[in-house]
């Protein structure tokens, strides 16, 4: 599990086949809120896709939207913030759906 207050960042790399993707949060402990994109370290502010509000979050990418990859392999980045000023602590995983 990893713990952050403000920002933590992942890169993930994915290769084909790749019908869709998948970032899954799991909170242990607090709020962590979930950040994606396809240019690095993206921010509350700054983002492609998000998933904010629950204790566990989730983003779907499919092939159907407009920001999916165009080719394979690509690279895409996380960003967990807590939320408020509060800390959290969470499981981060990323999944290719083919």
């Amino acid at each position: 599990a990893a713990s952050v207050k403000k920002r933590l960042s992942s890169i993930v790399t994915f290769a084909p086949p790749v019908l869709g993707l998948a970032f899954r949060v799991s909170a242990v402990k607090g709020f962590p809120n979930l950040f994606v994109s396809n240019t690095p370290n993206p921010t509350s502010t700054s983002y492609v896709w998000s998933a904010t509000g629950q204790v566990n979050e989730t983003v779907y990418i499919s092939q159907s939207d407009p920001h999916f990859p165009a080719s394979f392999p690509t690279t895409l980045y996380a960003s967990v913030f807590a939320a408020g000023d509060q800390h959290a602590i969470y499981t981060i995983e990323a999944d290719v759906l083919a």
